[in-house]
Formats: C-alpha cells, sequence, structure tokens
C-alpha cells in the first residue's frame, strides 16, 4: 500500500512540473505572436525630393498612372530607390493579402515616399491618388497637405486602410 501512495505522489509531482511547461510555452507563444502583430510607428526626417510627383495632396487627386506615365517621374533602378528611399518605404508584402510595412508612419509634409509592390501581380495603390504598380515594381509619391497634421491611408485593390500615414511640419 505505500508503494502505490508513492507512485501516485510521484506521478501527480510530474503532473505538476508538465501543466507548469505547457504553461509557460503557452504564454511563450500568445507574447511572441502579439510582438509580431503590433504596429510599428516610425519617424522620420524630411524628404523633399522636388523631382518626383509634385502636388499631390490629399484635396487634390491625381490622374491614375503607372510609374512611366506619371509626369516629373525621374529614372532610377530599383537598388538605388531601396538607398535612397529606405526611410521612406511602404512596402506591400507577397501574396493575395496587400500587407504594408510598416503599418503606421508618420512623415514631414513635402516628403516622397516609396511605394514598393513585392508581389508577382499587378497592383493598384490608393495614397491620396491611385497608383497602377506593375509585379516587383515600385512608384515614387511626393505627400503634401494645405493643412496638417493629416492622415493619409493607403488602400491596396480592394483592401482598404492597410497602412496609416500621418503627414506633420
Amino acid at each position: 500500500m505505500e508503494k502505490i501512495k508513492n507512485i501516485i505522489k510521484g506521478n501527480k509531482k510530474n503532473i505538476l512540473i508538465a501543466i507548469g511547461v505547457i504553461i509557460i510555452i503557452v504564454v511563450s507563444v500568445v507574447v511572441f505572436s502579439k510582438r509580431g502583430s503590433r504596429p510599428t510607428n516610425t519617424t522620420v526626417p524630411t524628404n523633399t525630393d522636388e523631382t518626383v510627383l509634385d502636388g499631390l495632396t490629399a484635396e487634390t487627386p491625381v490622374k491614375p498612372a503607372t510609374k512611366p506615365a506619371v509626369s516629373n517621374a525621374v529614372s532610377i533602378s530599383y537598388a538605388d530607390a531601396l538607398v535612397k528611399y529606405k526611410d521612406y518605404r511602404i512596402q506591400l508584402g507577397e501574396g493575395s493579402i496587400c500587407t504594408a510595412t510598416p503599418r503606421n508612419v508618420t512623415y514631414k509634409n513635402g516628403s516622397t515616399i516609396m511605394l514598393d509592390n513585392r508581389s508577382a501581380v499587378s497592383r493598384t495603390i490608393t495614397v491620396g491618388g491611385k497608383y497602377s504598380i506593375g509585379a516587383y515594381d515600385f512608384a515614387l509619391v511626393k505627400l503634401a497637405s494645405n493643412k496638417t497634421p493629416e492622415t493619409f491611408y493607403v488602400d491596396c485593390n480592394n483592401q482598404q486602410n492597410v497602412a496609416t500615414i500621418l503627414i506633420q511640419d
């Protein structure tokens, strides 16, 4: 009888240890999954590249166009654009879900940003105006507002508000 009591005590101890380990694993998974889904807020200095798309404001819609058809557009390679606009880039991810990185960002009024389509399909991106961006292509867009602060919402195809841009002086 004493032997049976010792076996039961030992099993209870092992069960409690196993439950503790499971709780630690579950908490770790929850913490790390929330960390990855948290929006990133980024504040960057102004970028006043006057050679790209002048006059885009929340009140002044732009004509739908692809990058080559936009007047005042600059020819720049993708590699050079990545370097030049590294702090001014909104990357739109691969696949049918248009995931924007960063999701929440703040730029100075008049900044030029890079809309970077990293998908194998063309996308229509709306931010103050509509831009048709080809597969694995990009567009440079100057964001300006007559009143600040102003919030621009980035739409991708039929998905709304994949990113939010706050324009400040």
